[in-house]
């Protein structure tokens, strides 16, 4: 029984387990059940805190720079924008750094892959928005490494887009890229075409003879970005913007050389060659010394040049030319320009052409810019000879194009806004070939012959008339078709001139018909238009160069320029106060005067321009108050010109003169030129007019304006009573030493004495400074008369209104009883010139002295119980009797002065002034 227990318990450990059919296997007893779900944690950014500044990932400009070379290319592209959003939030790291970042991220300009270029696009923008131009241009040249490599990139990808980073530099920093054109240009003409084995040209028959050009064919790979139309199209783009800076540079160089002198002021010396510095006799300025390094010495001397030597930057400018103009050529001929004539115009495939033969335009005329700019004219001519064959290609594709319809084109009836493409395509188009074709004909014979040339001066002709009866706006396409108005009268006067002349054509356009033309736009145009300025500085030039007669005929410009300038005079009168300072108000005064200085005037349009200029010089209403300082010596020139200025006009040149408005420089102009009206060979104006005006400055007041504060004075025993004001600008002396060149000015007293009088006997009451002004012209003209030995205004009659002046002028400085009665301020205390002068002027002219106190002396009789009058009489005198200059005259005044005391003999004591009586005693005892 033992033996069977047992082995059932070994059975039981070690029992298999039957499956059954049907039935799902079951799970062992030591299965791990797995069905449990867990969350993703990222971990982007570590928790240690660095001192480095760091973007919002926590990253520094190391770990950045780290990741832009990383073989991943999402983690190069959040790198370059993780280098923006440091550059954002830390811009000192960008400047401090500079010379590190820079060439790790241009380095990625070739990066194949889309996105990081775009991101470094990106970057890169943002940074040089922000940088100066001195901080980078140390680098540009590694940049400008970098961008040639991705020029010559296999990917065209990454041509395109080395374009883009390129059109950064350029319009950021223009002049830092000078000095690398060349190299750029040869990668450019390398995206464009290649370099052919064979000669090949545009068109292979020019009027049956074959021309050849350089040797260079269109890049034309099927499917490829750099042979559609949107790649050509954005590398003529930014061919076009190189060369345009490569013009602007050189226009500013010129504008330089027009400026500055011949000599050179810098002198660069060395130790080894021998330098000749040439020091002027009569220099103002000494040439300054520069001392050279070795290390711009080994720079100046790589190529073999001189220290010194001036830096010649477009000395391959032909080389420039003759690469590039026939590429230009190859491009135009592939858009197919003959439907712009053909007259069947496909609407939807010419829209995608015309961007690129816009940018072919452009390129061409900045090209040929740059070549009449930087070169000279001998050497250009022998150039367009060596190349006849490209030119004549020109002329083949381009100029017999020339001129596009304008306004007739079938696309464009029923559209003719500025805003149609086609049309201002067809504008720009027409400009551009109209400037080359004037250059052409001024400056070489060699491209067309004569009938050609009579043909193309026609085009040119009616091209104009039809641009003036369209009236084109925009200031770049008037002032580029009044350049080529000039350049036109120009060509046909050389025609006339021309000995091989053939016979007139029908189709010649009228120069006059031009220019009637040009004065209907004048007329029709708004006040703001463009034209006006334009049109006035246009004629101003044909009226100076009228004298040479190189466009018109005399009586023919005479009649043109009469009519133009009656419009001229006509819109500056109509012309509103608001556009008192704008250019325009400057260009017809300034148009005026030159034509009353050169011109033929007749009578009828000199009346109208001084009825003109009259109105213009209104103080209320006039423009001149508004306009600028310029416009209003032009105008004051302007009188300078009339053959006699009216009395109005005077009147209004008076009236500025003693206005606030007007500066102190334009009131002396002001008077300079009246001055000058009166020495002229023929006067303008008479000397009575003249002394007038000089009266007015001097008063610091008009007529009208001293009349209107004319106040009768409470004081019955003073006669003119002296009003305290604000003091005046300083035009005394200026205009006193004005009166001093007129021939005979020691004479003038007795001819100024006369309106002198007239005004202070309409005045009771006279301004301080007025009063100062007419005191310091009486004493200089008594001092002129008295200095040529001359002493008529002794001998003769004393005026009284000019003793009353000078002695309400006494009262007013040396009395403190008569100050207190017209309770004077105090600011106006201590005046010692206006004293002074008035001594002065009595000590010259004894008789007003002696005029002047027995005047006083017999107030006094009249008035001897008015204890304030008296007093302030005594006390005036007292002080005059103190001054040793006035002493002979007092002298001779001594029993005048001894009778004022009888004149109190019956008067009470009360009413008598004891003390000053007896002081006054006590000093005419000592004369």
């Amino acid at each position: 029984m033992v033996k069977s227990k047992k082995k059932k318990e070994k059975t039981a450990d070690f029992n298999k387990v039957k499956f059954k059919v049907g039935k799902h296997k079951p799970r062992g007893g030591n299965v791990t059940d797995t069905s449990f779900r867990t969350a993703t944690i990222n971990i982007s950014a570590q928790l240690e805190v660095r001192n480095v500044p760091t973007n919002k990932r926590n990253l520094s400009l190391k770990d950045l720079l780290n990741q832009v070379n990383h073989y991943n290319a999402t983690i190069r592209h959040e790198a370059m924008l993780g280098m923006l959003d440091l550059f954002q939030s830390h811009p000192k790291v960008m400047h401090e750094q500079l010379s590190v970042w820079i060439p790790k991220v241009f380095e990625r300009l070739s990066d194949t892959d889309s996105v990081v270029r775009h991101s470094l696009f990106i970057c890169v923008k943002y940074a040089m928005n922000i940088f100066e131009e001195n901080e980078i241009v140390p680098f540009y040249k590694i940049m400008i490494a970098y961008i040639c490599c991705g020029m010559t990139h296999i990917n065209e990808g990454v041509q395109l887009d080395s374009l883009n980073i390129l059109d950064i530099l350029l319009t950021k920093f223009p002049e830092a890229f000078i000095p690398f054109w060349k190299k750029v240009l040869t990668n450019f003409m390398d995206l464009i075409s290649k370099q052919s084995s064979k000669q090949t040209s545009a068109s292979q028959s020019v009027r049956g003879t074959k021309v050849k050009t350089k040797g260079r064919e269109m890049n034309t790979v099927v499917g490829g970005k750099l042979s559609s139309v949107k790649g050509r199209e954005q590398i003529l783009e930014k061919l076009y913007k190189m060369l345009k800076v490569m013009l602007t540079y050189q226009q500013s160089l010129l504008k330089k050389n027009e400026k500055c002198d011949c000599i050179d002021e810098t002198v660069c010396v060395s130790e080894t060659v021998e330098t000749n510095i040439r020091i002027c006799k009569y220099t103002i300025k000494i040439p300054e010394i520069a001392y050279t390094d070795f290390e711009s010495w080994l720079e100046n001397n790589d190529g073999g040049e001189r220290i010194g030597a001036k830096s010649k930057e477009f000395d391959n400018i032909y080389h420039l030319v003759a690469i590039v103009l026939p590429v230009l050529i190859n491009c135009w001929v592939e858009y197919d320009p003959g439907q712009l004539v053909s007259g069947f115009i496909d609407s939807n495939s010419l829209s995608s052409l015309l961007p690129g033969m816009k940018a072919t335009i452009d390129t061409l005329d900045a090209l040929l810019n740059l070549l009449w700019l930087s070169t000279h004219e001998r050497d250009r001519d022998d150039f367009i000879k060596s190349n006849i064959g490209t030119f004549r290609e020109f002329y083949v594709h381009f100029v017999q194009l020339f001129f596009l319809p304008m306004q007739n084109s079938r696309s464009m009836t029923n559209n003719h806004s500025s805003s149609d493409p086609l049309k201002q395509f067809y504008i720009e188009f027409n400009f551009v070939i109209a400037r080359i074709i004037c250059n052409l004909l001024l400056s070489s014979q060699c491209v067309l012959d004569i009938k050609q040339q009579e043909k193309c001066i026609n085009k040119l002709g009616l091209f104009i008339t039809d641009a003036l009866q369209l009236k084109i706006n925009g200031n770049d396409f008037v002032s580029q078709l009044i350049i080529l108005v000039e350049s036109v009268f120009l060509l046909k006067t050389k025609q006339s001139k021309s000995p091989e002349k053939n016979q007139p054509d029908k189709e010649a356009f009228d120069i006059l018909i031009i220019l009637k033309e040009m004065i209907n736009i004048f007329s029709r145009v708004q006040f703001d238009s463009s034209w006006k300025i334009a049109l006035l500085q246009f004629f101003s030039r044909i009226m100076h160069k009228e004298k040479d007669d190189q466009f018109l005929e005399k009586n023919k410009c005479d009649y043109i320029l009469v009519s133009f300038v009656d419009l001229v005079v006509d819109n500056l009168c109509m012309l509103p106060s608001g556009l008192a300072y704008c250019n325009l108000v400057q260009e017809c005064v300034k148009f005026i005067k030159d034509f009353f200085i050169i011109g033929n005037i007749n009578e009828k349009t000199r009346v109208f321009t001084i009825e003109a200029l009259t109105k213009f010089t209104e103080p209320n209403g006039g423009l001149f108050v508004h306009a600028s300082s310029v416009t209003q010596m032009t105008a004051i020139e302007l009188v300078y010109g009339l053959f006699e200025v009216p009395l109005n006009l005077l009147k209004n040149l008076t009236s500025l003169c003693n206005d606030n408005r007007i500066s102190i420089v334009l009131k002396k102009y002001i008077i300079s030129v009246l001055s000058l009206c009166i020495k002229k060979k023929s006067p303008s104006i008479r000397i009575e007019e003249y002394i007038s005006f000089i009266i007015s400055v001097v008063t610091g007041y008009s007529f009208l304006q001293l009349q209107s504060i004319n106040v009768s004075s409470h004081l019955s025993w003073c006669t003119l009573t002296i009003l305290e004001d604000e003091p005046k600008e300083p035009l005394l002396d200026f205009a006193i030493d004005q009166l001093k060149q007129i021939d005979g000015y020691m004479n003038l007293y007795s001819v100024l004495i006369i309106p002198i009088e007239r005004l202070l006997l309409t005045l009771q009451s006279i301004p301080l400074s007025t009063a100062k002004g007419l005191i310091k012209l009486l004493l200089n003209l008594s001092s002129w008369q008295s200095d040529f030995g001359d002493s008529k205004n002794q001998e003769e009659p004393v005026n009284d209104q000019v003793a009353n002046l000078v002695s309400s002028v006494l009262l007013y400085s040396l009395s403190d009883t008569f100050k207190s009665e017209i309770a004077r301020s105090n600011k106006f205390d201590k005046d010692f010139q206006l004293l002074s002068e008035s001594i002065s002027l009595l000590r010259i002219n004894k008789s007003l002295c002696c005029h002047i106190i027995k005047k006083w002396i017999q107030i006094i009789k009249d008035n001897k119980t008015n204890l304030k009058c008296v007093e302030s009489i005594i006390e005036v005198l007292l002080s005059l009797l103190e001054e040793s200059k006035l002493r002979d005259a007092m002298r001779d005044l001594k029993t005048d002065f001894v009778s004022v005391d009888r004149f109190y003999y019956e008067v009470p004591a009360l009413l008598k002034p004891t003390k000053l009586l007896q002081l006054l005693a006590m000093h005419v005892s000592l004369l």
